[in-house]
């Protein structure tokens, strides 16, 4: 692909490929799978009994980030319904170029503490319809969105087939994970505000905190009348927030302070809950049930790992409150309001938090941090004025680094004073 706008050219050599041509049939097990006839090279095993899904996108182009594996073209929903695909693999150059290019920047450094966006809470947000605005939204969809989403709004965009972890949501079905409305429910204009401003973080989902604001009212006008559509039958199309409308957002206090025993109790109300089923006792993700999960629209979805300290709807305690509130419409993951009190799921919003805490979220290990400052960091009397202000190591010797700790502060939503 060629971003629009752009000077960045084609490096095809990175991949192996293009395969043209191929196949799609159909093999004993009534699997759709590429003929092994076909010049692939050596990309696939069709011997082994380790499958790789693979979801063409509209093009017919397939990606194949791991080698070595039986080869299923996975389309629930229809994706792609061509008898042949162009297929391409990452190689060992391509993954070592990404590599290195996180390394320079993308994952580190203090850039984080001016380029990620802030907090932001605006479900009671309404914008009205205009025809107006869903005429320029669809040409910030055009120039921001396609790509992935697809020009239909189906998630199967070009670039999709690259997004094999996780899916471009598909506007089409009227499902929408992140919100502070009741489960079922639509989201309200500030939740898909919030959403497109503050990006999903652990996805390809960017932040467009950077567009201006009419561009980011405009595209979420033409995404809730023109794309979230059922259009199955064309006489008769069923707009979804015009026939749903959003039911009033979920009211959050104010989260209740931090303690010991409201981290403990958070404890019991994961094992009551049977969050360990999928998420693992240590929150992994690697609980019992985790293998073989998928997503309403049929594709494999892995719980989340609560340890990384990444949460793709917000760091803070308030936001995993509200998640365990709302449950993720499409997902697995359910509501806990009918099952839990609020005292419950805020002491579980804290649990979750505290498998992260004083974790490295880019390598998964401890951050070295002296017991003092750990102490101090935990502290809820200590604050100061600025995130960026929360820690500075208080000794000479080497710990996690001062932007490791200003990052991770500011992800935690911890303000300290700093030591002198």
């Amino acid at each position: 692909m060629v971003v629009p706008d752009s000077i960045m050219p084609r490096f095809a050599e990175l991949f192996d490929g293009p395969h043209q041509g191929v196949k799609v049939v159909e093999d004993d097990e009534g699997n759709r799978t590429l003929d092994k006839k076909a010049d692939t090279g050596n990309i696939f095993d069709y011997s082994s009994q380790e499958k790789i899904m693979l979801t063409p996108n509209t093009e017919g182009l397939v990606f194949v980030s791991e080698k070595g594996k039986y080869p299923v073209i996975w389309t629930p929903n229809d994706e792609f319904t061509g008898d042949t695909v162009n297929v391409i693999a990452q190689t060992e150059e391509l993954e070592g170029l990404v590599d290195y290019i996180q390394k320079l920047g993308t994952n580190r450094g203090k850039w984080r503490d001016l380029f990620e966006p802030q907090s932001i809470d605006a479900s009671m947000v309404s914008i009205p319809r205009s025809e107006e605005w869903i005429a320029f939204g669809k040409e910030v969809y055009t120039r921001r969105c396609e790509g992935c989403h697809g020009d239909n709004g189906n998630g199967n965009g070009p670039a999709a087939t690259f997004m094999y972890e996780f899916r471009p949501r598909n506007f089409t079905a009227g499902v929408f994970k992140f919100r502070l409305t009741p489960s079922g429910s639509l989201p309200q204009d500030g939740d898909l505000w919030r959403t497109v401003t503050r990006g999903i973080r652990g996805s390809s989902m960017p932040s467009w905190h950077m567009l201006p604001d009419k561009d980011r009212i405009a595209v979420i006008q033409y995404i809730k009348y023109e794309l979230a559509v059922d259009r199955s039958d064309p006489s008769e199309p069923y707009a979804y927030f015009v026939e749903e409308p959003a039911e009033p957002p979920i009211y959050i206090g104010q989260a209740p302070d931090p303690s010991e025993e409201i981290v403990a109790h958070g404890k019991e109300i994961w094992q009551q809950a049977k969050c360990w089923e999928c998420h693992g006792q240590t929150g992994k993700g690697d609980g019992e049930k985790a293998a073989g999960l998928e997503d309403d629209y049929g594709f494999p979805i892995r719980p989340a790992d609560l340890t990384s300290g990444q949460f793709k709807s917000g760091p803070s305690v308030r936001d995993i409150f509200r998640t365990v509130t709302t449950g993720l419409s499409g997902t697995p993951m359910p509501s806990y309001q009918d099952s839990f009190s609020e005292e419950d799921r805020w002491a579980l919003a804290y649990f979750v938090v505290s498998l992260s805490a004083f974790t490295d979220p880019l390598t998964g290990k401890p951050l070295l941090i002296t017991k003092n400052d750990k102490e101090n960091l935990n502290n809820p009397e200590l604050k100061a004025h600025a995130s960026r202000l929360a820690y500075k190591r208080s000794s000479s010797e080497y710990l996690a680094g001062e932007y490791a700790g200003e990052a991770w502060a500011g992800r935690k939503g911890i303000e300290l004073l700093e030591n002198k």
